[in-house]
């Protein structure tokens, strides 16, 4: 028997710093929000995602942009 299991999910990382969560979320194949207060570690998180090419969507926004929504 070949029982395959999909399932998908939304997540969001307040704080990313170096995105670890956010990374192996995508990786699962998840929607993520990740935010931070500074845009360096947003920049290196999107960076890691696309070298990697995980399957899962990364949005990343600086938690003040975030917090205006």
């Amino acid at each position: 028997m070949n029982a395959s299991i999909n399932f998908s999910f939304k997540c969001q990382e307040i704080g990313c710093g170096s995105g670890l969560p956010s990374l192996c979320a995508l990786a699962l194949g998840a929607e993520v929000v990740a935010t931070d207060l500074e845009e360096l570690p947003l920049q290196l998180l999107q960076a890691a995602a696309d070298a990697q090419e995980l399957p899962g969507s990364l949005e990343v926004m600086q938690a003040s942009e975030f917090f205006r929504l």
